[in-house]
């Protein structure tokens, strides 16, 4: 038997897409860690905000995003899925404030910057759809 596309089956295993994740999240904290200074003004407009430096902001947003990474990933390699709906919570969290940050924000950031934020968005809720999709199917079959 065939399954469609819009069916739970065809979707991708949920420890899969949350492989992804795990991944996406730890290479982009790399890179705010490592290249925070140099990318800071190509992102962001100011060159400090609450008294912290342009990148020391993005620095410390590459260091938060380590632990949830590290997180996602022991969940996939465990193929834990109680946490799951926790995770896509997370994800939605940080497509929220994104579309927050880019509606009430937008000031502080370059066009780059607004492009990078919205990138970034649009494939984090890619993760989050993709979980809940293969959570489904996992709870379903």
């Amino acid at each position: 038997m065939s399954h469609t596309a819009s069916s739970p089956a065809a979707s991708p295993s949920v420890h899969f897409v949350l492989w992804c994740n795990a991944g996406f999240s730890a290479l982009s904290g790399l890179v705010l860690i490592v290249d925070g200074g140099p990318l800071a003004p190509w992102l962001l407009t100011r060159p400090a905000m609450l008294g912290l430096s342009a990148s020391t902001w993005l620095i410390g947003l590459g260091i938060a995003l380590l632990p949830f990474a590290l997180a996602v990933g022991f969940v996939a390699r465990r193929k834990l899925l109680k946490p799951v709906p926790a995770i896509i919570a997370a994800d939605i969290g940080w497509v929220a404030g994104s579309a927050l940050l880019v509606a009430f924000g937008s000031h502080l950031l370059t066009a780059t910057g607004i492009g990078a934020v919205v990138a970034v968005a649009a494939i984090v809720a890619g993760f989050a759809f993709f979980q809940y999709r293969g959570l489904r199917a996992a709870r379903l079959g």
